[in-house]
């Protein structure tokens, strides 16, 4: 009966609804379709800003360095031609240096005018130091030039320079002796910390990047600094794959080999040299005040969409009151039972949970045939820890332990690490067997280590953990799961028996037998 005057109730109350609903579907249609228009116009904008962005910083860079190695080109034929007709010395080198206002201030992109013999050692340089007892015969562009009697300028990959002790570009020429003979190099050094500078003040973003290849896919330099790969070939890259197909210019968005980001490239090729000058901008960061913008807009649509329906959504709010209640009482239920499932001390599963899951996972893998283990842990000597440095101290050491057998032995989603009681402390490893739980066992004592937690009492004086690990690969009626646990108990004992600080498994209860 009540039923029979529920159901014709529950009718009226979805056709009211629906009265209710209806009116609303336009206007959010609108603002939908209003919120999309916008956001689309948005983003054809910040793409255009961003190509043009990287254009303009790809042009600058490549002016600069265009002129920096005519610079160095001039400075370097200079000095070949002088060393040609005199004896080269620090006093003519520093006339020459003069002549072309290579200093800190004039010319700071250029870092030093060295002259090497033809044995490789430093005869003369621009620099004002003293002239460093530096020998470059097992530089590459040494030999090639020792080698090879071509009298073209050389750019080379970056080196440390032996000289001043920083990263620079070498510019190097071959100088010869009358009769044609090798008699030493003339070398020109970009100073690679004034660029870094100069390319720091573009303002890209912050994850930006300046690329500089030579054309055979060498990495002459990149910013931010990362001189850790100067030098290195990346002609196998894809980034510079895309530079080649580019030609003297064009874009690329695409991954860089560096750190893997997403990035707007604009290549240009020097019209003087094989150099390759690449400006990126991360499209993440490019992209995040559009989003930023997208979202505020469709804010801004749900908030008059939902001032105008307000008052119709109310009586129909008020309809389904009763349900969210329920739904909320319902959330707050699993709350609650989530809360019940971990240690409030430590944060991490409580032994209830660790007896509910490691029963499913026990029975999967007896269902599925594979390998689990289990890890028991116990805090050295903590009762004495306790009684030495009081209680609040010991809660905190218990939840740094519990934090660090976490972050080892619970990085998979199957994995169960949870307070088994007291200072104990268990793990449960499906698809592992033996050998691999013992090893993470040993990382977990090794990390545990590290925390470098002071303990007077302890042998060591710092707290340390012992473990015993069991392993089954369940296929048996007989096998179940509380063999597993007391095993590695056991060997838990026989780890604490041995001198503690240590991993103890069944084979070595086997081995003890």
């Amino acid at each position: 009966d009540k039923t029979m005057l529920r159901k014709p109730a529950d009718r009226s109350r979805r056709s009211l609804n629906w009265r209710i609903a209806l009116p609303i579907f336009p206007i959010w249609g609108a603002l939908i379709g209003l919120s999309a228009w916008y956001s689309w116009n948005t983003y054809q904008h910040q793409t255009q800003t961003l190509a043009q962005t990287t254009i303009n910083a790809a042009d600058i860079v490549a002016q600069q360095l265009q002129d920096t190695m005519q610079v160095a080109g001039m400075a370097v034929q200079i000095l070949h031609n002088q060393a040609a007709s005199h004896d080269m010395n620090a006093g003519l080198i520093a006339e020459i240096a003069k002549e072309l206002r290579i200093d800190d201030v004039s010319l700071p992109q250029l870092d030093n005018l060295v002259f090497f013999d033809e044995r490789g050692n430093l005869a003369a340089q621009s620099n004002k130091l003293p002239t460093p007892a530096v020998n470059v015969a097992d530089r590459e562009y040494f030999i090639y030039h020792q080698t090879h009697s071509d009298p073209d300028i050389r750019i080379d990959s970056p080196v440390i320079s032996r000289a001043s002790h920083r990263w620079v570009l070498p510019m190097t020429m071959r100088l010869n002796h009358p009769d044609g003979s090798f008699a030493g190099i003339a070398a020109v050094h970009i100073n690679y910390d004034f660029l870094a500078e100069f390319y720091s003040r573009l303002n890209l973003g912050a994850d930006s990047a300046i690329d500089i290849f030579l054309g055979n896919g060498t990495l002459l330099m990149r910013w931010p600094a990362t001189s850790q790969v100067y030098g290195n070939d990346f002609s196998k890259s894809a980034l510079f794959a895309a530079a080649l197909r580019q030609g003297d210019q064009g874009s690329k968005t695409i991954g860089s080999p560096f750190d893997g980001t997403i990035r707007h490239y604009s290549i240009r090729k020097l019209g003087s040299y094989p150099i390759y000058v690449l400006a990126g901008a991360s499209v993440d960061e490019a992209y995040t005040s559009w989003w930023s913008d997208t979202l505020a807009h469709a804010v801004f649509c749900i908030l008059v969409a939902s001032l105008i329906s307000w008052f119709s959504v109310r009586l129909m709010q008020q309809i389904a009151l009763r349900d969210r209640i329920e739904l909320e009482l319902s959330q707050a239920n699993r709350a609650l039972e989530n809360m019940a499932m971990h240690d409030g001390l430590t944060g991490i599963s409580n032994r209830r949970y660790f007896d509910i899951a490691a029963a499913e996972t026990f029975n999967l893998a007896k269902r599925h045939g594979y390998p689990l283990a289990v890890i028991m842990f116990d805090i050295d000597y903590f009762k004495q820890y306790n009684d030495r440095y009081g209680h609040l101290a010991g809660d905190e050491c218990l939840t740094r332990v519990a934090h660090a057998i976490g972050s080892v032995a619970g990085n998979r989603p199957s994995d169960i690490v949870a307070r088994y009681g007291g200072e104990e402390f268990s793990v449960v490893l499906p698809s592992t067997d033996m050998r691999g739980a013992v090893r993470v066992a040993e990382r977990v004592l090794a990390a545990v280590r590290e925390l470098g937690i002071a303990h007077g009492v302890s042998p060591d004086g710092i707290v340390t953990l012992s473990a015993g690990v069991s392993a089954l690969q369940p296929v048996r009626e007989s096998d179940a799961l509380d063999r597993l646990l007391t095993a590695a108990d056991e060997a838990l004992y026989l780890a604490k028996k041995s001198g503690r600080d240590r991993v103890c498994s069944t084979a070595d209860l086997t081995a003890r037998t």
